[in-house]
C-alpha cells in the first residue's frame, strides 16, 4: 500500500467471514477471492442508484448473439434459433408477430 509517509505502516485486510457484521461484501467476491481497490470500486463498475441511468445508445447484438450461441438464452421459438447466419441475433422486427 502506498503511504504519503514512508515511516508509517499501513494494513489492508480482506475479512472473509458469515460473520462479518461491516458493509456488504461486494458481489463474487467470494467466488472469485479478489475485492474491489481501496476506496470502492472504479466509477463504470459502479450500481446505477435509478433505472434510467441504466440506459445506452450502445447496440448489444454481440451480446445477444454470443448469449443464444451459449445456450444462455433460449431463442429455440425464434426462426433459425434466433440467429442470423454471421451469427448475430434476428433482429425482433424482422420476426412476424405470430412468430414472436
Amino acid at each position: 500500500m502506498d503511504n504519503e509517509n514512508p515511516d508509517e505502516q499501513a494494513w489492508y485486510v480482506d475479512v472473509l467471514s458469515t460473520q462479518w457484521t461491516g458493509q456488504p461484501v461486494a458481489t463474487c467476491a467470494e467466488g472469485w477471492e479478489t475485492f474491489p481497490p481501496i476506496g470502492g470500486p472504479p466509477p463504470w463498475l459502479t450500481t446505477p442508484k435509478r433505472v434510467q441511468d441504466l440506459t445506452s445508445n450502445l447496440p448489444y447484438s454481440y451480446l445477444a448473439g454470443n448469449l443464444i450461441m451459449q445456450g444462455l438464452v433460449d431463442a429455440s421459438s425464434c426462426p433459425d434459433g434466433g440467429l442470423l447466419l454471421v451469427g448475430g441475433p434476428i433482429p425482433v422486427d424482422l420476426i412476424s408477430p405470430a412468430q414472436r
